[in-house]
């Protein structure tokens, strides 16, 4: 298991307090559009949707679109992450991100980054 999944599945769910139930991990990251980790959130009835900081590239805003739409046409509601090792990976990979990606920093697992402003109430780490 490599160590972006496995920060991911212990700190950055941490702040669900127990309410994530985690559907699907990838270990050797997402194919196809995939998140590398879908997860359910019991207390806000929705999908966690976390991608990895090393998965998204030039075509990610293409797969992520197509995806995201299926998301909504299913009336299925969820929360899109952006997982980073550090500042620095997520600054490399800044213009591949949708303005309404939440990025969490594994280097800094306290502090979320909201690029579109409508999403981190619900998603803010409670200490």
């Amino acid at each position: 298991m490599n160590d972006l999944l496995t920060q991911c599945l212990t700190t950055l769910l941490e702040p669900f307090q127990g309410s994530v139930e985690v559907l699907f991990f990838e270990s050797d990251g997402a194919t196809d559009g995939l998140p590398s980790i879908s997860a359910w959130d019991t207390k806000q009835s929705s999908f966690l949707l976390v991608d990895f900081g090393d998965q998204i590239d030039a075509s990610y805003p293409t797969w992520r679109g197509w995806a995201d739409e299926v998301m909504t046409r299913a009336a299925m509601p969820f929360l899109r992450i952006a997982a980073f090792r550090n500042r620095q990976e997520f600054a490399d990979r800044l213009d591949w991100l949708p303005s309404d990606t939440v990025v969490w920093l594994a280097s800094e697992p306290k502090h979320h980054i909201d690029l579109g402003g409508s999403y981190l109430i619900s998603f803010r780490a409670t200490r």
